[in-house]
C-alpha cells in the first residue's frame, strides 16, 4: 500500500496495515510526518495557555508566562509550541518506522490506480490511500494582503495588537492573537 499524506486519516491507516503485515509507504510533501491535527492540537494548547492566567507551576512558564510580576512573552511561546511539534513529529515517525512502514518525503503524484511519482521515481502498490487532508483557503477579496489562516498565526514574529477572526471552528475560537493578547492586556 502507498498513501499520499501524513495527516491523522495517512499515519493511521499506514500503521494499521503495516502492523497487519502489509509493505507500506507513506509519502509527505510537508516534510512532517505529524499529522496536521498535532499542529492543531499544540496550537490550541498554546493559545489556552496564552490565554489563561499564569500560577505558580513551570508549566505556564514553558508557554510564554512570567509569574512575578506576570508576563506574557510570545516569543517563549513559539518556541514552546515548535519544540512540541519536533517531539510529537518524531513520535509519529518512530511509530511508522515501528509498523513497517516506509516514509518517502516529497510530493506524491497520483499517475494511475496503482503507480505513484515522487521526484520523479516511480513506484507501485496494489493499493493506494489518498489522504491529503485539507488546507486554509483564502477568497480574493480586497484587503486580502493582510489576511492570515491559522497556519501562519503561531509563526508570527511578533504578537499582534489587534485582530479579526473570521470563522467560528474550534481553531478560531481560541484564536492565539486574541487569546494572547486579551492575556497579555488583562496581566499589564
Amino acid at each position: 500500500m502507498i498513501t499520499i499524506g501524513a495527516g491523522s486519516g495517512g499515519v493511521a491507516s499506514s500503521r494499521r496495515a503495516g502492523s497487519y503485515g502489509a509493505r507500506v509507504a507513506i509519502v509527505e510533501e510537508g516534510g512532517s510526518a505529524a499529522p496536521a491535527c498535532c499542529a492543531a492540537a499544540c496550537r490550541k494548547s498554546s493559545w489556552s495557555m496564552a490565554r489563561n492566567s499564569p500560577t505558580p507551576s513551570p508549566t505556564p512558564r514553558a508557554f510564554g508566562w512570567s509569574v512575578a510580576p506576570p508576563r506574557f512573552d510570545w516569543p517563549a511561546l513559539i518556541g514552546a509550541k515548535n519544540k512540541e511539534l519536533d517531539r510529537l513529529e518524531q513520535i509519529y515517525v518512530n511509530m511508522l518506522k515501528n509498523s513497517g512502514v516506509e516514509i518517502i518525503e516529497g510530493r506524491g503524484v497520483l499517475l494511475d490506480p496503482h503507480t505513484v511519482e515522487v521526484a520523479g521515481r516511480r513506484y507501485t502498490a496494489k493499493n493506494i490511500l489518498v489522504a491529503t487532508g485539507g488546507h486554509p483557503t483564502v477568497p480574493n477579496i480586497p484587503g486580502i494582503e493582510h489576511v492570515i489562516s491559522s497556519n501562519e498565526a503561531l509563526d508570527l514574529p511578533q504578537l499582534p495588537r489587534k485582530i479579526v477572526i473570521v470563522g467560528g471552528g474550534y481553531i478560531a475560537s481560541s484564536s492565539p492573537a486574541s487569546s494572547a493578547a486579551s492575556a497579555a492586556r488583562s496581566s499589564s
